[in-house]
């Protein structure tokens, strides 16, 4: 009963988007409604800090395709630092509401289903999984509420999910927090992710793979 619950929950929060917050939920929206929601914050900071982070925690957590919205706004209304803390901290409560829902719904059903198949796949995220995760949001290839997921359906614990995408997404987070204080000036998200911009994520990705190589080479060498 709870995660029929939990499911109704969930449709009823994807249903209420897409019939009526997708119109109001794009960047065009919240470039129209910058100047407003700046002057609401500079009249009721506190208030608006709370509004913007459990918006943020509930469209994170019910995996709403508008998160880099989000993040844009942080920034166009707290500043890159304090827009990216507020952010980091939303984004990584959501995303923590989110894994233990899967993990709840879904996860140990599929390790029971597949247990022989994942064996494998269990081992070496027991033993190396912080430094995959971490390289992964750091260098976002998979979609992040996807990424959530599949982690999810693993045997990683939640403090490694945690930490992992608290740190992982720091950086990207705070690139999309700065751009956001030029908000009126950008024709999209898209604007944001030059390529040398990509391929600094691309290294930082790969430079949280070097204790995973190591550890490998090291291994190969004792035999």
């Amino acid at each position: 009963m709870k995660k029929f619950s939990i499911l109704v929950a969930l449709l009823g929060a994807f249903l209420y988007y897409y019939f009526f917050l997708s119109e109001y939920a794009s960047f065009s929206s919240i470039q129209n409604y910058q100047h407003t929601l700046q002057v609401y914050v500079h009249g009721q900071y506190v208030r608006s800090v709370l509004l913007y982070m459990v918006s943020y925690i509930v469209v994170v957590a019910v995996s709403l395709p508008v998160a880099v919205l989000f993040t844009l706004l942080g920034g166009s209304l707290f500043g890159a630092l304090w827009g990216t803390l507020y952010a980091v901290v939303s984004a990584t409560t959501g995303a923590t509401l989110s894994f233990l829902m899967v993990r709840y719904l879904l996860g140990q059903h599929v390790q029971k289903r597949y247990e022989k198949n994942l064996t494998l796949l269990n081992k070496e995220f027991k033993q190396r999984g912080l430094y995959y995760l971490l390289s992964l949001r750091l260098f976002p290839v998979i979609p992040f509420f996807v990424l959530t997921i599949l982690i999810a359906l693993t045997n990683v614990p939640l403090c490694t999910f945690v930490l992992t995408t608290l740190v992982g997404i720091l950086p990207g987070t705070f690139v999309y927090t700065y751009a956001g204080q030029c908000l009126a000036t950008l024709e999209s998200p898209k604007d944001i992710l030059s390529p040398p911009l990509l391929v600094a994520f691309i290294l930082l990705g790969l430079l949280a793979l070097i204790p995973v190589l190591f550890q490998r080479r090291r291994y190969a060498g004792r035999y």
